[in-house]
């Protein structure tokens, strides 16, 4: 995935590259560009998926997350993640810096 956003991004004047969509977070230099993935908001684990199936009232909702309770069933890191939102920042220095903040998961509460 990184070595594709290079690319798309190959020859332009690119200091950062934000992305999402994994849930995962990343933050990383590649040749002088920052690439970050701030996570998730959202952190679909176990207990957030049965609270959700509890508390679903479609019936597409409840199968689309029996389906992802069965695969964390059988994959269980792919479900091992926290919430984060992140920040990124210009300094003085005109240098990018980029942070995580997590945040607590309103499901387990």
């Amino acid at each position: 995935m990184q070595a594709d956003l290079l690319k798309l991004f190959e020859g332009e004047r690119v200091q950062a590259i934000l992305f999402g969509h994994w849930h995962r977070v990343y933050c990383a230099q590649h040749d002088g560009i920052l690439l970050f993935n701030p996570g998730a908001v959202y952190a679909m684990t176990p207990e957030s998926l049965r609270w959700q199936l509890a508390h679903s009232p479609s019936l597409l909702r409840a199968l689309f997350l029996a389906r992802h309770l069965r695969r964390a069933a059988r994959q269980p890191e792919c479900y091992q993640f926290e919430p984060t939102v992140g920040v990124l920042s210009i300094g003085p220095d005109a240098q990018l810096r980029a942070e995580v903040k997590r945040l607590p998961d309103v499901h387990s509460r």
